[in-house]
């Protein structure tokens, strides 16, 4: 059973990296929980945020890569 959203993933370019973790934790108050060289994860409370300054897609304007779903049941077919 789908229990709610597990993560957002977003992306950006390495020179925005910075301004986005300032929003998101700094102005909003959410909680830095993992750094990479290459991304972050942000907890929103009830859910992630997942953030990539690398691989394909629009880097220069921002994309949403991916959500993901949180389940009960891994195994669901």
């Amino acid at each position: 059973m789908i229990k709610g959203i597990h993560h957002i993933s977003l992306k950006c370019n390495k020179e925005e990296a910075d301004k986005v973790k300032e929003f998101y934790v700094d102005i909003l108050g959410l909680k830095l929980v993992r750094a990479w060289k290459d991304g972050m994860m942000i907890d929103t409370g009830n859910g992630l945020i997942e953030i990539f300054t690398t691989g394909g897609g629009i880097k220069e304007t921002g994309a949403v890569c991916h959500f993901a779903l949180e389940t009960d049941d891994g195994d669901i077919p």
